[in-house]
């Protein structure tokens, strides 16, 4: 028997490995910002969970040009990368395959664009586990952040019982906002137990998410 009528996952660092991808990406907009090659480096130990003004100030950005980082970040990841590297991670379609076969509701809330999450959701193929997808800026969200966007599909879920599955903090502290239990995964890109988050359980491996949603 499902433990949660509705599991809602993030998307980068807990469906998909996108890491060098994003990185990818990254490197090329701060390149063309004018970020030294020597704090460019960095981005390959930063948190990929961080917003992209957090990513540019630590890399030392300068703040008057923030947007030209935003702007070829944006510019790079939808026309220029080919997202060879991205896939989902080891075992999650099999994980969705069971979840859908047993009739358990599926959403995706991320902090990634909602035009980046529909053309990868697609181009993955992995349109038909979700009976939606949200992202901050995504139709009808007025780039809420994740805790309101969360809140909205909580009221449209009614009583359902739901879990909130996340690779990062801020995935955590969104649901712990909404009162909804919340698994944090070890395997992805940021840390579910950074600052004040405290999730309710926790996942080394997608193998270990099985046994927490009652599927072994």
């Amino acid at each position: 028997m499902l433990k949660y009528q509705v599991v809602i996952f993030d998307f980068d660092g807990t469906l998909i490995d996108s890491s060098e991808d994003v990185r990818c990406s990254l490197e090329y907009a701060a390149e063309q910002s004018g970020v030294p090659a020597k704090s460019k480096s960095r981005i390959r130990q930063i948190d990929l969970a961080l917003p992209p003004r957090d990513i540019w100030r630590e890399i030392g950005g300068e703040e008057s040009r923030f947007e030209q980082f935003r702007q070829e970040l944006k510019n790079h990841y939808l026309v220029l990368n080919d997202f060879k590297n991205t896939a989902p991670y080891p075992g999650i379609i099999t994980l969705l395959n069971t979840l859908l076969k047993k009739g358990c509701d599926m959403y995706i809330v991320t902090n990634k664009s909602f035009t980046a999450t529909d053309m990868l959701v697609h181009k993955l193929k992995m349109q038909h586990f979700f009976s939606m997808w949200y992202s901050p800026d995504g139709p009808s969200n007025q780039n809420a952040d994740k805790t309101a966007v969360l809140s909205r599909l909580k009221e449209k879920l009614g009583n359902k019982n739901a879990v909130y599955i996340g690779d990062s903090h801020t995935d955590i502290e969104a649901a712990a906002a909404n009162g909804i239990p919340s698994i944090g995964v070890l395997y992805g890109d940021g840390d579910p137990r950074r600052g004040n988050a405290s999730p309710n359980e926790l996942a080394s491996d997608v193998e270990s998410l099985f046994p927490l949603l009652c599927l072994s």
